[in-house]
């Protein structure tokens, strides 16, 4: 099983998860755009900064898909629609409710159940939005799916697809134009 995340909206989330950690040391960070991120890593040199560069690359040569063959791919933009199989398939529904009961905390709540209508969920349907659902923030949360549109144009849209294409092909994630109201998630 791999898990895996839309990668236009897991690069931008890497941008902000990069200018946070730098921020805290050197703060001329603020001055790299998203543009400018892209290209230091097509071209693997930060400079000075600090990078995390398995925080970045493709999900799929991070996990060896060439070398592992995985059944089952789960997408984070999916959740609320294997969330709850997946923990009592693989007995984790007890801990989740343990955590949750003692007041730890709620990791994820779908937003699906046996009142759902279809109708109500055309656009998580057509991929137009995520499957929503209640689910706890990291502690780097960045928000990126939000930001998409405010930071992607045509030509980055295209750059960013060329330097994760690996994952689009692995996980069947579509293309994006750029245009913001043709963004697909799934």
């Amino acid at each position: 099983i791999i898990l895996a995340r839309n990668p236009y909206v897991r690069f931008l989330s890497s941008y902000f998860d990069w200018m946070g950690r730098n921020r805290v040391k050197d703060i001329s960070v603020e001055n790299v755009t998203f543009g400018d991120f892209i290209e230091m890593y097509s071209k693997r040199s930060f400079g000075k900064y600090a990078v995390l560069f398995n925080h970045i690359a493709p999900i799929s040569f991070t996990c060896h898909c060439k070398h592992i063959h995985y059944d089952v791919v789960l997408r984070v933009e999916e959740m609320s629609l294997w969330f709850d199989t997946f923990s009592k398939q693989y007995s984790l529904q007890e801990y989740v409710d343990t955590m949750r009961d003692e007041g730890s905390f709620e990791f994820f709540i779908p937003s699906l159940n046996h009142d759902s209508k279809i109708f109500d969920h055309l656009l998580q349907i057509y991929g137009f939005d995520m499957w929503s659902g209640q689910k706890t923030e990291a502690g780097h949360h960045t928000d990126a799916l939000a930001k998409v549109h405010q930071y992607y144009s045509p030509v980055l849209a295209r750059k960013v697809f060329d330097l994760m294409r690996a994952d689009f092909e692995e996980f069947g994630y579509p293309v994006w134009n750029g245009r913001p109201h043709e963004m697909h998630l799934v």
